[in-house]
């Protein structure tokens, strides 16, 4: 959740290592469409803007399923970025990943009610790279 920041690309690019899926959150957003984007999706990890902080304090007691708040800038709740970078393993976690596979969820607009998560594989997100010039 924020505006462009290195850490959303390097957690982008890490969840897809990983077998995990990102969401990529409207900074925009109020609080309440935010908590109802990271439920539905069963976020367990949220990355976080100086932008958002106030989101994600009011929103680190609703949302149990997020086991960690990780500030981009510091302040808020949970780790500071390069602090939650550097108490990880070493070790390398190379998950296999099919084409087909979960990659990203990006939520609508909600016009005609709630936000709903479009799903895009591995296969669509790189052939979007690689067909952009």
């Amino acid at each position: 959740m924020g505006f462009n920041h290195p850490a959303l690309l390097e957690t982008f690019f890490a969840a897809g290592s990983i077998g995990a899926a990102a969401v990529l959150v409207n900074p925009r957003l109020r609080q309440a469409e935010v908590e109802y984007i990271l439920g539905d999706c069963g976020a367990t990890t949220v990355v976080f803007g100086q932008d958002q902080r106030e989101n994600a304090a009011g929103l680190e007691a609703e949302l149990t399923g997020v086991r960690s708040w990780v500030s981009m800038d510091g302040g808020g709740p949970g780790e500071e970025y390069e602090r939650f970078l550097a108490s990880g393993s070493e070790e390398l976690v190379d998950e296999p990943v099919e084409q087909d596979d979960l990659a990203l969820i990006m939520y609508t607009s909600g016009t005609t009610g709630r936000p709903e998560g479009a799903t895009l594989t591995h296969r669509t997100t790189s052939s979007t790279s690689t067909s952009t010039p």
